[in-house]
Formats: structure tokens, C-alpha cells, sequence
């Protein structure tokens, strides 16, 4: 089976739905970056979406989920932003690509296309090469339309990008095995592996304090939360942890808050088999 989901969806739902038969999964991710995230009234934030993503390797769930843009006055410079995380992201599933925003009949963005900002909204193309009919019978029996965004990115804002998500999808589908941050639970701490093309080692034993800080950082914490864990351990045991995982990549940090990447082992709740049954089917 396969649903499309929000994007803020928790732990324990997704382990719900892995145990009722689900092997992949949609969520509204669409994007990495906050501000347009905003634009597009997504109600999730970049560590949410990662978060998602960590989860769903985790248990064995398969991801669907694209990268959009083309929004009015989006800042074009998040792009490249979202492009210098993706080496940190590159054990999570990778998007199936970069394209602009399509107006979907009855999305906000197609029912409140001027609001948002969207001129000139338009059938698909496509339909017009199809159906010989007039342009008003068209617009009302299509479903997917195009429209001008002012201020929007172009493709050279997208050029970074795109060559990171081409580098991170290779990473997944043209070698044998995808590349992996895994942590492995040992006698107080933590073995975590990384074969991203980031590691600075293929193998680290994490300490008590490090361990603490990947643990509460499960989901986006903010820096007094992490401060509170000076309470049982001392303040330069947490501001030794931090600095360590950051350094390493272990610690995705955005603003004031930070989401721990390695996902965990012994979670898994689909296995490799049963998500070759691909929902989507295959193109011959």
C-alpha cells in the first residue's frame, strides 16, 4: 500500500502505517528551506522534513517526494542554502527531482492563484494538443495548469541544486549499496557508521554526553533545551558533544535549533523486498 502524508508526520505514526502494510510513502516535503516553505503555508520547517526523511530509512519506508519552486517573490538565494546541506542528507532517500510548482485544480495555489500571485493561469499545454475545443470548455475540465510567478527562480538559481540532488541520487542508484549514518547501540554509547561523502571517518564510538545530545535532538531542539542536559552532565561535557557532532555532520543546525541525522538501527519495519513492489508501477 502507499499514502501520500503531511510532511510533519511523527515516529510512531509512521511505525503505524509500516505495520499495516505500507511500504512507501508522499509527504508534502517540497522543499529545504524555511522562507519558502513559509511562502508555500506548508505549516512544516526544513528539520521537520528531515526528520521525516531520517525516520522513514529508519523504519524501511520508501520516500516519493520532489523539490519544487517557481513561487512569486521567493528568495532565489535559498536554493543554493538548501544545496550545501544536501551532502549531510545523503543517507536519506533523495528527491526524484528539482521542477517548478504545477497548479493543481482545487489547491490553494490554483483556488487563490492571485492572492498568492500567481498571472496568467492557464491549461496545461498539453490539453490543447489533445482536445480541439474552445479555451474557456478547456479550463473547466482541466486539472493541471501552469502559471507566471513574478520574482520567482529561474534555472540558473537552480543550478547548484540540481547538481547536488544529480550527485546524492548517484550516490543511491548508481552504486551498489545507497550510502549510510547509522547508529548502532553499544555498552553506553553509540557506533555509528557514515559512508557519506562527508564522513571524516567510516566508524566513531560516541560518548555519554554525545549520545544524550543525538537522543534529545530526535526531534528540532532548541539551545536551552540541549542546555538542560547540563543539569546530569557539565557544561563543557554538552559544549564538547555539540561541537563534536556538528564537526562531524551528526547534527543538522538551523537557526538555534539542531535535529540529529544518524538514523537508528534495529528499527526497521519493511524490508527491501517489500518495497520493490513499487506503488507507482514501472514504465516499460
Amino acid at each position: 500500500m502507499f499514502y501520500e502524508i503531511k510532511s510533519n508526520f511523527d515516529e510512531e505514526k509512521l511505525r503505524t502505517l509500516a505495520r499495516s502494510g505500507v511500504t512507501w510513502v508522499q509527504p508534502g516535503i517540497e522543499n529545504l528551506s524555511d522562507p519558502i516553505l513559509r511562502l508555500m503555508r506548508k505549516g512544516v520547517d526544513r528539520l521537520l522534513n528531515v526528520r521525516l526523511l531520517r525516520n522513514c530509512r529508519e523504519l524501511g519506508l520508501g520516500v516519493i517526494w520532489s523539490i519544487l519552486y517557481g513561487f512569486p517573490e521567493e528568495p532565489s538565494e535559498e536554493y543554493d542554502a538548501a544545496a550545501e546541506i544536501v551532502p549531510l542528507l545523503e543517507h536519506l532517500q533523495p528527491p526524484v527531482a528539482c521542477g517548478r510548482i504545477r497548479l493543481d485544480r482545487f489547491s490553494p495555489n490554483y483556488e487563490q492563484a492571485e492572492m498568492i500571485g500567481f498571472r496568467s493561469v492557464r491549461p496545461f499545454r498539453s490539453y490543447a494538443e489533445i482536445y480541439e475545443i474552445p479555451d474557456e470548455a478547456l479550463s473547466n475540465l482541466a486539472y493541471f495548469f501552469d502559471g507566471e510567478a513574478p520574482s520567482s527562480a529561474t534555472e540558473l538559481d537552480l543550478e547548484k541544486l540540481r547538481t547536488a540532488v544529480k550527485r546524492w541520487r548517484a550516490r543511491w542508484f548508481d552504486e551498489p549499496e545507497p550510502p549510510v549514518l547509522r547508529a548502532f547501540p553499544i555498552d553506553g554509547g553509540y557506533l555509528i557508521e557514515d559512508s557519506r561523502s562527508v564522513a571524516c571517518e567510516p566508524f566513531y564510538i560516541a560518548n555519554e554526553a554525545e549520545v544524550a545530545v543525538l537522543d534529545l535532538c530526535r526531534s528540532p531542539r532548541v539551545d536551552k533545551d540541549l542546555e538542560k542536559l547540563a543539569a546530569r552532565l557539565s557544561n563543557d561535557a554538552v559544549e564538547s558533544a555539540l561541537a563534536s557532532l556538528r564537526s562531524r555532520g551528526y547534527l543538522l543546525q538551523h537557526g538555534r535549533r539542531s535535529l540529529s541525522l544518524p538514523a537508528m538501527a534495529g528499527k526497521e519495519e519493511v524490508d527491501e523486498q517489500a518495497r520493490a513492489d513499487f506503488p507507482f508501477g514501472y514504465l516499460a
